[in-house]
């Protein structure tokens, strides 16, 4: 979804050529994941295993399969017909889980793709928007920016508007459409500018750039729709060329509008030294500084933000080896690797990853069975697993829903290498909601031949 969105950022960034191959590889390679996991309804589940379709899921699979078409991208002929077809079934109504706020987000898509005639189009949006009381801040916002799209009735687009919150802070996240404070936000500033492009746009602009700031810490879907609403902000806004022949040290490479220049490789203590001559003086110019730097400390502490996670091993080749200098695994040890974690607050899509050390490999992450049987005394309930990734240095469990209170999770694992290894840190975060997550400490850990 976000790099069906990007074609016209790209503009914006130096070197774009790399980039746009690169995304396309993504796309493709997406498009192959969804038409895999398409389910006969012709929707899609949450999880590529999944057998029930989720309608939200459905919804931006089809947005991005109409951005992808657009782009000129091939979309395998299933997905072709089966999302969009999907789509204008959730949004008459006609599929399982269609509410009003979903039936708002797919006339939005198919207002966007004008892929719906002016007068179903007009019909559909008076009857969406009579049922606006059954419908959350965002599906207002979609609806408004459906009926600009397609200029619709202008005076229900201001009043969709003028319903939007200007207080985001009571706004909890919403597992059935992924739902957030800065989604929300996000969409509704964009609804603000394309309604009214005038109104308050250098306060709002203000105020997007400040939500962008935290964008590191943020979802995926809050980025997604922060960076939709830049992107809408940048149509509005009429960019600034720079000269070349103004830039020292000259620049390795400017972008396709010759608004950003990029330099790579260079030394901080060259930076006084940069000089970008030629902007119009009601022009600031911005920069993006990216270093890189390494640490001393080889061992992190234990990190808690309303979520806890320990990590501990137990030998079931022999309990007696630990791991640790005097008591070294041994090549071939079966080893059941438990993490134990509690919530303050229930939690939904929870995802727990483990960057492993060189010497160990897992061999089975989905032992909710067996770990009842090999667990230590005391231990909290086996929490339900319900998506698993293993990846040669890593692996990640993922769980729909996690409860207050304490859990644990266990997987199988086998001593692979010999050597001396640093355990990073395990961590657990709700992939939606980036206030809270949590970090086990990092650990040494040895393994010798036998």
């Amino acid at each position: 979804m976000v790099y069906t969105n990007l074609a016209r950022l790209l503009e914006y960034l130096p070197g774009a050529d790399a980039r746009i191959a690169s995304y396309s590889q993504v796309i493709e390679s997406t498009l192959r994941e969804f038409e895999n996991a398409l389910l006969p309804s012709g929707q899609l589940p949450y999880w590529p295993s999944g057998t029930s379709p989720d309608v939200y899921v459905t919804l931006q699979a089809a947005w991005c399969v109409i951005n992808a078409e657009a782009a000129g991208i091939a979309v395998p002929e299933r997905l072709a017909a089966a999302l969009p077809e999907s789509m204008v079934r959730i949004f008459e109504g006609r599929a399982a889980g269609s509410t009003p706020s979903l039936q708002a987000f797919a006339f939005f898509m198919l207002a966007k793709s004008h892929a719906i005639e002016a007068d179903p189009a007009a019909s559909a949006a008076a009857e969406l928007y009579l049922r606006r009381d059954r419908m959350t801040p965002e599906a207002k916002a979609l609806l408004a920016l459906g009926m600009n799209a397609l200029g619709l009735t202008p005076a229900s687009q201001a009043q969709l508007v003028s319903e939007l919150p200007s207080d985001y802070s009571a706004i909890a996240f919403n597992p059935i459409t992924f739902t957030s404070a800065t989604r929300t936000e996000a969409l509704c500033t964009w609804a603000r500018l394309a309604v009214n492009p005038g109104q308050d746009a250098e306060a709002l602009r203000a105020r997007l750039m400040k939500l962008m700031e935290s964008s590191q810490s943020l979802s995926t879907q809050e980025n997604l729709w922060l960076l939709v609403a830049f992107n809408a902000l940048m149509e509005i806004t009429p960019p600034v060329a720079i000269r070349a022949s103004s830039l020292k040290p000259q620049a390795e490479a400017l972008s396709t509008n010759a608004t950003a220049a990029q330099w790579q490789g260079l030394d901080l203590a060259d930076l006084a030294g940069f000089v970008v001559a030629g902007l119009p003086a009601t022009k600031e110019g911005s920069s993006v500084l990216s270093a890189a730097y390494r640490g001393s400390e080889t061992l992190t502490p234990l990190v808690t933000q309303g979520m806890r996670l320990e990590r501990v091993i137990k030998n079931l080749t022999e309990p007696a080896r630990v791991g640790t200098p005097d008591a070294p695994l041994h090549l071939g040890d079966e080893l059941l690797i438990s993490y134990r974690f509690s919530s303050d607050n229930p939690q939904s899509f929870v995802a727990l990853e483990d960057l492993l050390p060189a010497g160990i490999e897992v061999v089975n992450p989905n032992l909710a069975l067996f770990s009842q049987f090999v667990s230590t005394p005391n231990e909290p309930g086996t929490a339900s697993l319900s998506f698993s990734e293993l990846r040669d240095r890593q692996t990640n469990l993922y769980f729909n829903d996690v409860p207050s209170g304490a859990s644990t999770y266990s997987v199988l694992a086998r001593a692979t290498a010999v050597g001396d290894f640093i355990w990073p840190a395990t961590q657990i975060v709700p992939m939606y909601d980036a206030r809270f997550f949590g970090r086990s400490p990092s650990s040494h850990i040895r393994v010798i031949g036998k």
